[in-house]
């Protein structure tokens, strides 16, 4: 069915929101290049007059997923040209610069968190939060197609006691009609007034209205049910329940199990991984970052792919917010989400006893009527 249908896909949508928090995990590219020209100011005789670059940088990196850290592979090469006046020594020109030099360099740099973000607790958070919420989806799935299906449960068994009212009614035409005899004879005889003979006519055509009524009831709520089951109208001709079979009723049934509850112990979770990547987020960043290179150059673009040099670095990064006030705000939000969520669950946990004491209280006074209108009938009889 459409309905059931529009639900699963519900679920769908969300398993994808779960999907591309893990979007994290993911390499991206990086690139760049750069020309740059540049006429410097000269500082000594041997200066360059004119600087020409070209630079060029490509790079790939990640999240590690299970630490946090930050990965990164990357390569870089430069093409320096300069021009140089030379020096005359002796009649002989010399230059104390090469008029164009090449660089190469590839490395690795990795980059792991020590307290903020260790072990990857903020870039996790989305995930585990999404998928929360993909149960909170789940549970109003199954809560919409409980009350799609009570309602349509709601609606056949008012076409059931729409037909045992029209059986009724019709029962009632009948006698009627048989009442009507009776005082045309007993008005024939000089028994009764013209007004008794009249009055029952009347009577009649109010119960044929009535019929009227009932029969149009009938009729649109059997298109409705064709509709919702799918199947064709003819199928529905004659109900076959038996609305005079008292149904069994869960007296035990408690507000832990209902979907309620469980929603309500979702948004708690909810809210506590918020709290979580506040108090995550308030805390320094202290990262150990390490960073090896393999270098090479030359004047020469034969000879400048030795590789031969290497530059290394490690290092501790600090920093620390003095005053946070916008974490301060989010943590008291949360706490005090935390007290309203609790609360509120105790408000449901209250409002579905009374109605589930209501229920059976009402169960139980159906129960007697029924069974006070059933001594009263067969007395009748």
């Amino acid at each position: 069915m459409p309905f059931f249908i529009s639900q699963k896909l519900d679920i769908s949508k969300q398993e994808q929101s779960i999907y591309k928090t893990e979007g994290v995990k993911d390499w991206s590219l990086n690139g760049d290049l750069s020309h740059q020209k540049t006429k410097p100011t000269p500082s000594n005789s041997f200066s360059s007059n004119k600087i020409e670059t070209y630079k060029s940088s490509l790079s790939v990196g990640k999240t590690v997923w299970k630490s946090g850290a930050k990965l990164r592979l990357f390569t870089e090469s430069q093409k320096q040209k300069q021009n140089t006046t030379p020096y005359n020594f002796s009649g002989t020109s010399i230059s104390f610069t090469s008029p164009q030099l090449y660089q190469y360099e590839v490395g690795i740099s990795y980059t792991h968190p020590l307290l903020k973000n260790r072990k990857g607790t903020l870039i996790k958070i989305p995930y585990k939060r999404e998928s929360v919420y993909l149960k909170v989806t789940e549970y109003n799935v199954l809560n919409n197609n409980k009350m799609f299906i009570l309602s349509s449960i709601e609606k056949y068994l008012n076409w059931v006691l729409y037909n045992e009212v029209y059986q009724l009614t019709s029962k009632r035409l009948k006698v009627a009609h048989e009442g009507l005899v009776q005082l045309k004879r007993k008005y024939k005889a000089g028994l009764i007034e013209k007004l008794d003979v009249l009055r029952q006519e009347d009577s009649i055509r109010a119960i044929k209205q009535e019929l009227v009524s009932i029969k149009a009831s009938i009729d649109a709520i059997t298109a409705e049910l064709s509709i919702l089951s799918s199947q064709d109208i003819s199928s529905f001709k004659t109900p076959k329940h038996n609305i005079y079979i008292q149904p069994i009723i869960n007296k035990k049934s408690s507000y832990k199990e209902s979907i309620n509850y469980k929603l309500c112990l979702s948004e708690i979770e909810i809210n506590t991984l918020e709290k979580k990547q506040v108090l995550e987020e308030r805390k320094s960043n202290l990262d150990l970052s390490y960073t090896y290179g393999l270098l090479s150059g030359d004047a020469s673009f034969e000879d400048s792919f030795a590789f031969d040099k290497y530059d290394q670095n490690i290092s501790i990064l600090y920093t620390k917010k003095l005053y946070n006030r916008s974490n301060k705000a989010d943590l008291e939000k949360t706490e005090l989400k935390n007290q309203q969520l609790r609360k509120n669950m105790k408000i449901n946990e209250l409002n579905f006893n009374i109605n589930k004491s209501t229920l059976l209280t009402q169960i139980r006074s159906y129960k007697d009527i029924i069974k006070l209108s059933t001594e009263q009938i067969e007395s009748a009889t």
